[in-house]
């Protein structure tokens, strides 16, 4: 199974980490799993669909993250839409400050198919 994180990567070329000098580190933002992308959605608006095949039990990435009850989504938690048997599941870690929530499938998904979550942040129809 391959694991995948999605999120800020730094690189140094040649320079310590500490470096003061932003010019060198470079940042790269991955928003989405190169797995996965937005399209049109016959459920609600856009969502995110399977460009590939994908295990289950594969890890997704960050979707939501919640400080002092705002509620901010990534790309990932913003496009992933509702189901009552989804084939998606989220899980969060306490940070002190807030939580961060992860997503990862529960069932395999095949290519062209659209990944989905039970909402919990708030009820659907």
């Amino acid at each position: 199974m391959r694991q995948h994180v999605t999120g800020v990567r730094r690189s140094i070329e040649g320079r310590d980490a500490d470096s003061p000098n932003a010019e060198n580190l470079r940042m790269t933002y991955q928003a989405l799993p190169k797995e996965l992308h937005i399209k049109d959605s016959p459920i609600a608006g856009q969502g995110l669909f399977a460009k590939e095949d994908i295990d289950a039990m594969m890890y997704l990435g960050i979707s939501h993250v919640v400080v002092d009850e705002e509620i901010m989504r990534t790309p990932l938690g913003g496009f992933v839409n509702h189901s009552d048997d989804p084939n998606c599941v989220k899980w969060y870690e306490d940070q002190g400050w807030g939580r961060i929530y992860y997503m990862k499938t529960i069932k395999e998904i095949k290519k062209g198919e659209e990944l989905f979550l039970k909402y919990t942040f708030y009820k659907v129809g």
